[in-house]
């Protein structure tokens, strides 16, 4: 009993010994462009809700050295906001993205051995022992992007960028996606802010190439603008397919956007029904609602979440690290050039510490870039934007597609209604037939084919135009590939609907997809049945002639 008792009194002196290591007040800063209020409001909660859960930390508290706002090209003010907070003793500095004017602060941040969180996606952030970006490489979103691409087997692909230097990482989705050769890939590039006279020309140019297939780099703010200009072109459509970069989708008002069938997928870091996103909003954090594309129906950007995990992150890993490291702040000064002395021991722990934010798993590889990433696949439906897989860079199949037949059949079903169908057909008696008595309250054609669509029209509830091909064609297929008739028109997307007694062939099915026959013609190939007939008692000599049967006696008596 009494070295029970001993081991317990050494266990609370050294958990005495461990939390008094660290300060009652732990000091940190931070520095956002102006324009990002969602990181600022972030970062200012996640350090609230640490102050008040005693989970982290029992004796000490996070102080808010300042959060100063800097405009993206200021680069001396940046400076000098930086150096005014480290010199108040600053434990860790946080940011999102690096603008032109904080490109300077990984520098500052090597000189002075001070811990720099960010999330910046751009492919130039620089790789420095001191930095730990949350963000996941562009190397592991490049990778996830290719394998939807694959995965839905496009043999064509314009990559469209609104920023000059994201062209690096869109090489790297080049590179992966080369090993396709079949696959067609145009790169094009947005010049200038959104408007009719710098994007309009672009799009409608794509237009008239007939690419159908489109990985759209665009920021979040702006893709009200590009899906406006593309519809506008008539690039928005049931034939047109979208993969867009934006880690946002679910926060884009889509309803105030689309008013017609497009598919869209994307990536998120979580889904609406994240219990971590439940609690996130359940304690009442407030965004600016305001902000272009950014919903108050709890939706979360992923810049918010980022910086909200990393102040967590480094909040967990600090209280692990005093329990082996001394933790002492001191007042640094850009000119004196002295580095914090713990600053590169609490760097590397930094880089071992693993811990699970509402952006999944936050680990780090030696160089501070973020690995075993994970995103959810998701796709733009008629009611809103719905989970479609899972992606992981660490599973062996990365890309997971969960395909619930039934739901697919209910999500189409939805998609066609209200709808107003492009129906192609041919005047062939008794199938389609001009209507004798048609007048404007009555149909323009009938027949058995147009029987069929009105009752699918009344049970799916969409609306829909006929239109004669002009050739009055089933359709063919010339020497250079091209079809004409009904086929061609499907094929050219012309029309969303082809209707007429056309036959099934092989030829057929490798260019559209057909229904299951709604009527067979019933023709056979008729044949006399045998009768039976009695055999003969030399019928056995039948299967030889009596010429045969003669030679072969003669042969094997001679």
């Amino acid at each position: 009993m009494a070295t029970a008792t001993s081991v317990i009194i050494i266990l609370f002196y050294i958990y005495s010994t461990k939390s008094f290591d660290l300060p009652h007040e732990i000091h940190i800063g931070a520095i956002f462009d102006t324009g990002d209020t969602l990181s600022r409001q972030a970062f200012e909660y996640a350090v609230a809700k640490i102050n008040v859960q005693s989970q982290i930390f029992t004796q000490s508290r996070i102080v808010i050295t300042n959060i100063d706002l800097v405009d993206a090209y200021d680069s001396f003010s940046a400076y000098k906001m930086v150096c005014a907070q480290l010199q108040k003793g600053i434990v860790a500095l946080f940011t999102g993205r690096l603008s032109p004017a904080l490109e300077f602060v990984s520098s500052l941040t090597r000189q002075l051995h001070m811990p720099l969180l960010l999330s910046s996606p751009d492919p130039q952030t620089k790789v420095e022992y001191y930095i730990i970006n949350v963000f996941p490489h562009y190397t592991a979103t490049s990778q996830a992007f290719s394998d939807i691409i694959k995965f839905q087997q496009w043999d064509e692909l314009a990559i469209i960028t609104e920023h000059a230097e994201n062209l690096h990482y869109l090489q790297d989705l080049l590179k992966l996606t080369s090993d396709n050769h079949q696959m067609k890939v145009t790169v094009r590039q947005l010049r200038g802010r959104p408007g009719r006279d710098n994007w309009h020309p672009l799009l409608q140019q794509l237009q008239e190439t007939g690419i159908s297939k489109f990985l759209v780099d665009v920021s979040t703010d702006h893709l009200d603008d590009f899906f406006q200009h593309a519809k506008t072109v008539g690039l928005v459509g049931p034939y047109y397919d979208f993969v867009l970069t934006s880690l946002d989708v679910s926060v884009v008002k889509w309803h105030k956007i689309l008013y017609t069938l497009v598919n869209i997928t994307g990536l998120q870091f979580f889904g609406r029904e994240d219990p971590a996103v439940d609690e996130f909003f359940d304690s009442n954090i407030y965004f600016n609602v305001n902000a272009p594309l950014v919903t108050n129906e709890r939706s979360l950007r992923a810049s918010a979440a980022l910086i909200y995990d990393a102040v967590y992150f480094f909040a967990r890993a600090l209280s692990k690290f005093v329990e082996q490291h001394p933790l002492n702040t001191t007042k640094l000064t850009c000119d004196a050039q002295t580095p914090w002395m713990h600053g590169s021991a609490l760097s590397h722990f930094l880089k071992k510490f693993e811990a699970n934010g509402i952006t999944g798993k936050i680990k780090f590889d030696e160089n501070g870039l973020r690995t075993d990433v994970s995103f959810e696949v998701v796709d733009l439906a008629a009611d809103g934007v719905q989970k479609n897989g899972n992606w992981s860079s660490n599973a062996p199949d990365r890309l997971e597609i969960k395909r619930n037949f039934t739901k697919d059949y209910e999500t189409r079903i939805k998609e066609i209604q209200n709808q107003t169908l492009k129906v192609t057909t041919v005047i062939e008696p008794p199938y389609v037939m001009l209507n004798p008595n048609w007048t404007n309250s009555t149909h323009k054609y009938m027949g058995f084919c147009i029987d069929i669509l009105l009752d699918l029209s009344e049970r799916l509830s969409f609306a829909f135009e006929i239109e004669i091909v002009k050739d009055e064609i089933f359709g063919k297929k010339n020497e250079k590939g091209e079809w004409n008739g009904i086929i061609g028109e499907l094929v050219n997307r012309r029309a969303d609907l082809g209707l007429a007694g056309l036959t099934i062939t092989y030829q057929r099915e490798q260019a559209i997809d057909f229904t299951k026959p709604f009527l067979t013609l019933g023709i056979n190939i008729l044949f006399k049945k045998a009768q039976r007939v009695k055999p003969k008692l030399f019928g056995f000599f039948k299967p030889l002639s009596i010429d045969v049967w003669l030679y072969m006696i003669a042969a094997y008596f001679g």
